[in-house]
């Protein structure tokens, strides 16, 4: 009951707690472990979640890993189709590969929420056009031939180019990013997934595209602990739906934006219980100075050195965000992801959302 009363009714009033000091001038918190009380309220929020399907249900976790396995295999028989097309050998087509990478929540929870969607991204090699991802004859084609696959739906022209269609009952967003190499292998791409990646991508799309994926890796390798914070993302997201807070185009933060806070949470609270990062949540950002002049909340302060401090490519670099840009400033809640080029993440939030 407690936690259903958080989930229906926090954010309108939270609790009076000492002044949380901005991330530059401290990074804990607290450091405590948690108390056998906590335990039992996060097993107690466990079984809430569950029960309204926001858990870590087997079988909603069999049906993403099912709908992944069907669409690697799908793309792998797309690259070697384009490879042969190519001049390249049988044997050299199938060594090619492909790659996919999870990116959003499911990358980040690792499961399905009730009625979410997967965005995937498929890492492909050099010889691969965009026309391909699109033809006919090609990654489209193949999927429209396909029994499980239905409401397919091309969108080539936007911002991100995306193919979108259902499989197996869950909505798919499907993203390409093609890349400076002959072969793609799993253990090339997870040790490159950040920035020096960008300088692997055959042109701005194909950069724009991968941004996703190193947004989300960059968030899970800044928490302190994986599994706590998925189960308090869970809660959030939860409470987000039931808010009405969770869309992005009427100017609320979108999931990314929700996941940094939840992430930044953690870090302030590194040993903290799920049940504790959820209470810790309301009582952070509710303090926090958002509005005219707000504090940027970041998961790392010093992102130059963690990148390695390489440059960026010059049309990724004019949208790295910065205090010195008038714009940037104006941010009434800027949420900066944690990778460059840094982003804000609740660009879109303005005067009523933010009072909300």
């Amino acid at each position: 009951a407690k936690f259903l009363s958080c989930l229906g009714k926090m954010s309108s009033s939270a609790p009076k707690r000492a002044r949380v000091t901005p991330p530059s001038q401290l990074d804990v918190l607290s450091d405590a472990a948690p108390s056998e009380d906590d335990l039992k309220q996060s097993v107690a929020l466990a079984r809430l979640l569950a029960e309204q399907g926001v858990g870590t249900d087997a079988r909603t976790s069999a049906t993403g890993k099912a709908v992944l396995q069907l669409l690697n295999s799908i793309a792998l028989r797309f690259v070697r189709k384009v490879g042969l097309a190519h001049g390249l050998s049988t044997e050299q087509a199938e060594d090619a590969g492909g790659m996919l990478l999870p990116i959003g929540s499911y990358a980040l929870l690792d499961t399905l929420m009730p009625g979410a969607d997967i965005d995937v991204l498929l890492l492909v090699p050099y010889f691969v056009e965009r026309a391909h991802f699109f033809d006919g004859g090609g990654l489209c084609g193949l999927l429209a031939e396909c029994d499980e696959v239905s409401g397919l739906h091309a969108v080539p022209d936007a911002f991100v180019p995306v193919l979108k269609f259902v499989t197996r009952g869950v909505p798919i967003d499907l993203l390409l990013t093609r890349l400076k190499l002959p072969v793609i292998s799993r253990a090339s791409v997870t040790s490159e997934v950040n920035e020096r990646l960008l300088h692997r991508c055959l042109d701005e799309t194909d950069a724009h595209s991968l941004n996703g994926a190193r947004v989300a890796l960059g968030i899970l390798d800044l928490v302190p602990n994986r599994d706590s914070f998925r189960s308090t993302l869970r809660a959030v997201k939860l409470w987000v739906l039931r808010r009405g807070l969770g869309c992005f185009a009427m100017g609320y933060p979108g999931g990314v934006a929700w996941a940094i806070l939840t992430a930044r949470v953690c870090q302030l609270y590194p040993n903290a219980a799920p049940s504790l990062l959820f209470s810790r949540f309301f009582s952070v950002w509710a303090q926090w100075k958002f509005g005219a002049n707000a504090v940027p909340v970041f998961l790392n302060s010093n992102i130059e050195q963690s990148s390695g401090g390489s440059e960026l490519p010059a049309y990724l670099a004019a949208a790295d965000w910065s205090s010195n840009n008038k714009r940037d400033r104006a941010y009434l809640m800027p949420v900066i992801t944690p990778c460059r080029p840094r982003l804000c993440a609740s660009h879109s939030v303005c005067r009523t959302p933010a009072a909300v």
